[in-house]
C-alpha cells in the first residue's frame, strides 16, 4: 500500500456534485501514466493508457465522490439545520466532527443530547435529521455559511494495527488502487485499450456512470462492500483480510468472473465470491443499462462501518485488490475478450 497516496485521496474534499478538487488531484497523478486525460461535461475523469484503433475498450472504474450533508438553514448562535447527500444514516452522526465547506472551511460538531438529559422515551427513539443540528460556534454564522453549502465528516486517515481507518475509503481506496495499477502497468503493452474512469455522483444514484459516453466493451468496477463485524454474520458481509470480493450473478458476466477467479487461483491470490442477484449498486450497473451495455465485473474491497467517519479496511485486502486487478489486466487476451463480447451480444 502506498499510504501517502491513499491518505491524500481519503482526506481530500469531494462530496457528490463537488468533486472538482479530488478530480484535479487524481488527474495530476494519472497524466504521467497515460496518453490522454479528459474530464467530460458531467465531471467524470477518463484516462487512456492506450488509444489504438480496432481494439476493444476496457474500463476500470472507481467513483471519486463521497456522501455528505447539505446546509438547509442557518439558525441563531451558529447552529445549522442539514439534510443528507447520499446514503447517510442519522444514527451515526451524533457527536461527529464535521467540516462545513463555506466561504472558508468551518469546523462543526453535530448535536448529541447527553444521556443524563434523556427520558426513557428519548432513549428508545432513533435520531432523525430534522431533530439534529450542527454547532459551529460562530455567532454570526450567516456571514460565512450559506444554505446549500456542503458538509463532510472531518477528514482523516490513520493506521490501526493491520488496517487503515478514517473517512471516505468508499471509494477513494479504489481510486488509489487504480493509480497504483497504472503505475505498475505503465510500460507494458496490452491487447486492448485500457481506460481508467474516475466517475462522479455515484452516491446520488450512479449518475456519473449513467451519463458517460465512453460506450466501453468491458468494465471492471472497483468499489467497496461490507466487511464482517462480530454483530453481523449474514451472507451480505465478507471477512476482512480474506481477499477481494468478486461479484457473481445474472447481471454480471460469468466468463469475465471466471477469468478473474482463474487469475486469482493461478497467482495464489485470495478472493471471495459475492453473490449479486440484481443491481450491484456499483457503477457497473450504470454501464450495463446504457444503449450499448458493457460486459461487466465487480471487484470489491471489504470495509467495515461504511458511510461513517471511521470506515476501516485491511491493508492486506487493499494490496490484494491492486494485485488481482493487475493480474487480470496482464492476463486478458484480445481474442478472449472479443469472444466474451460476442457471446454477450448473441445471448
Amino acid at each position: 500500500m502506498n499510504y501517502n497516496l491513499i491518505n491524500e485521496l481519503c482526506t481530500c474534499y469531494g462530496a457528490s456534485g463537488r468533486e472538482n478538487k479530488i478530480t484535479n488531484i487524481i488527474k495530476q497523478k494519472m497524466e504521467p501514466l497515460c496518453v490522454k486525460c479528459e474530464v467530460d461535461s458531467f465531471g467524470n475523469l477518463f484516462c487512456w493508457k492506450t488509444n489504438g484503433q480496432n481494439l476493444l475498450n476496457v474500463v476500470i472504474d472507481a467513483h471519486t465522490d463521497t456522501v455528505g450533508l447539505s446546509v438547509k438553514e442557518v439558525c441563531e448562535n451558529g447552529f445549522l439545520k442539514f439534510s443528507p447527500v447520499g446514503g447517510v444514516d442519522p444514527r451515526v452522526l451524533s457527536g461527529a466532527e464535521v467540516t462545513v465547506h463555506a466561504k472558508k472551511e468551518v469546523l462543526g460538531v453535530i448535536t448529541s443530547k447527553p444521556p443524563h438529559l434523556m427520558d426513557e422515551a428519548d432513549k428508545k427513539k432513533s435520531p432523525k435529521f430534522e431533530d439534529m443540528f450542527i454547532d459551529t460556534g460562530i455567532k454570526n454564522a450567516e456571514q460565512v455559511i450559506s444554505v446549500g453549502d456542503i458538509v463532510t465528516y472531518r477528514q482523516r486517515l490513520d493506521k490501526m494495527g493491520e488496517s487503515i481507518t478514517g473517512t471516505y475509503l468508499d471509494d477513494r481506496a479504489c481510486c488509489s488502487a487504480i493509480i497504483e495499477v497504472f503505475e505498475k502497468i505503465k510500460d507494458k503493452d496490452l491487447p486492448f485499450n485500457l481506460i481508467a474512469s474516475f466517475s462522479v455522483q455515484e452516491e446520488l444514484g450512479l449518475l456519473g456512470a449513467k451519463a458517460q459516453n465512453l460506450n466501453p466493451d468491458v468494465v471492471i468496477a472497483l468499489d467497496v462492500t461490507h466487511g464482517q463485524t462480530p454483530d453481523e454474520k449474514s451472507d451480505l458481509v465478507f471477512p476482512c483480510a480474506k481477499g477481494t470480493a468478486v461479484g457473481f450473478g445474472p447481471s454480471l458476466d460469468k466468463n469475465l468472473y471466471e477469468i478473474i477467479t482463474d487469475c486469482a487461483k493461478k497467482y495464489g491470490l485470495d478472493y471471495q465470491t459475492e453473490v449479486i442477484e440484481a443491481s450491484s449498486g456499483t457503477n457497473a450497473w450504470g454501464y450495463q443499462i446504457k444503449a450499448k451495455p458493457a460486459v461487466c465485473a465487480v471487484l470489491s474491497l471489504p470495509i467495515k462501518f461504511m458511510h461513517t467517519p471511521v470506515e476501516t479496511a485491511s491493508v492486506k485486502d487493499y494490496d490484494n485488490l491492486v494485485e488481482l486487478t493487475l493480474c487480470v489486466l496482464e492476463n486478458m487476451k484480445g481474442d478472449q475478450l472479443e469472444s466474451i463480447v460476442k457471446d454477450k451480444i448473441l445471448r
